[in-house]
């Protein structure tokens, strides 16, 4: 009786649900509808698979490993020096989104010391915000938050904070409306 329930509790654990690898990361970004009079960057947006996103880094393949991640997607568009950077990846469960997030908020301080705050209400589960000044472009401001499997990522220099935030907030309602 005992190795049934270990063994139930092993596939609980190890199990993909249903659907997980059918969630497309690329329509979990921004479209160009989203920024008008931005450019896409084609040459830099498109998917990005466990191997691209961890080449040279033991450590992120292992998490990725860990966590569960499937896939992701990110696209740039820009106007001249300002960017923005939509980004979406997807794990298996839940809780491997959760570790990026916490993996990715311990990389931003270590970097950066940045202080970091919630997001606001209506931008995934839980997640982080971080602005800065940059001399040439004036603010950049970062977003990252978990939205069940999804970890997202937002990231605008030469935008006001508010502007990014709601970008953001777009891209959360696709991740939402993907999710169903």
């Amino acid at each position: 009786m005992r190795s049934l329930l270990v063994a139930v509790a092993a596939v609980a654990l190890f199990a993909v649900p249903a659907g997980a690898g059918e969630l497309n990361p690329r329509t979990l970004v921004l479209r160009q509808s989203d920024v008008p009079g931005w450019q896409l960057d084609v040459s830099n947006s498109g998917p990005r698979s466990n191997k691209r996103e961890s080449e040279g880094d033991p450590e992120l393949r292992a998490l990725f490993t860990r966590a569960g991640r499937l896939s992701g997607y990110e696209v740039i568009y820009n106007r001249g020096a300002p960017e923005i950077s939509s980004r979406a990846d997807v794990f298996r469960r839940p809780d491997g989104a959760h570790m990026f997030l916490r993996w990715f908020e311990k990389q931003l301080r270590m970097a950066s010391g940045a202080a970091l705050r919630p997001t606001p209400q209506g931008i995934g589960a839980e997640g982080w915000v971080w602005t800065s000044r940059v001399p040439s472009l004036g603010r950049s401001t970062i977003a990252v938050w978990r939205h069940g499997r999804i970890f997202a990522g937002l990231s605008a220099a030469g935008l006001s904070r508010e502007r990014t935030l709601s970008l953001a907030r777009s891209q959360d309602r696709r991740i939402t409306s993907g999710l169903r």
